[in-house]
């Protein structure tokens, strides 16, 4: 009683994920016979709203200001602006950029070909104009010798791929504070958050959900949805007509 005292305050998916925890292990407690009572059903049940956050978006010129301030005069440079221009342009996960392989760039068919870390489904993108550019300008100008097959290496010896668990937050917060861009405290500023900026954008242009999903590698709809609500022109012309009886 004491510990689920100490969960108040916090977001209802944080509590919901600490109280499955504890209920998996009272659970095994009372399986073994450490317990006599099964205590799970002492817990309280956490109703948790899925998405309950609004996704945080850049604008259009808060993206190119970022972009702007990566030196593509040094190699750190060039690869560092060739993985954003993945995620703004295409919308790929930081974790696909990451894993990305030479063999996924199919030169002759002007695309991005590639098995989704987080799904395990296939996505093939077409490889953008200024996009090719920035890697090939990488891999011939700025990309380390290596043995390693992923297009985007550590540019420390032995240039080696990047762990699967860097989320590469250094680097965006760097480039954020060379372009001058404040960012609120409430506001999520990850690399992911430059996905949602590239939903919103297709979105203002009309383009379908179905679409938009097919481009961002959701399995789900419902998660392309999502991003409506960051939208505020296409909110209001979901907007319901009130009438308003005055009583006399």
């Amino acid at each position: 009683t004491e510990f689920i005292a100490t969960q108040v305050g916090y977001t209802s998916n944080t509590m919901s994920t600490n109280f499955s925890h504890l209920k998996a292990f009272l659970r095994y407690l009372y399986l073994n016979k450490h317990n006599k009572t099964d205590l799970t059903a002492c817990l309280p049940r956490i109703k948790h709203v899925v998405r309950k956050q609004v996704p945080s978006i850049w604008t259009k010129e808060e993206a190119e200001r970022l972009l702007a301030a990566v030196d593509k005069g040094n190699p750190c440079g060039k690869r560092d602006y060739a993985m954003l221009l993945l995620i703004v342009r295409l919308g790929l996960r930081i974790s696909d950029v990451r894993s990305l392989q030479l063999s996924n760039l199919k030169w002759d068919l002007g695309s991005v070909e590639f098995n989704q870390i987080k799904t395990g489904h296939a996505l093939s993108l077409p490889l953008l104009e200024d996009v090719g550019w920035a890697i090939i300008d990488y891999l011939k100008h700025g990309r380390p010798i290596s043995d390693s097959q992923n297009v985007f290496i550590k540019h420390i010896a032995p240039f080696t791929a990047f762990s699967s668990n860097n989320n590469l937050h250094y680097l965006i917060n760097k480039y954020l504070i060379r372009a001058k861009i404040e960012v609120p405290a409430e506001k999520s500023h990850g690399m992911h958050s430059l996905r949602h900026t590239l939903a919103s954008e297709l979105l203002q242009q009309h383009v379908s959900l179905p679409i938009i999903a097919e481009i961002l590698g959701h399995r789900d709809i419902n998660t392309t949805a999502n991003y409506l609500r960051v939208d505020v022109s296409l909110l209001k012309q979901c907007a319901l007509n009130v009438e308003v009886q005055h009583e006399e």
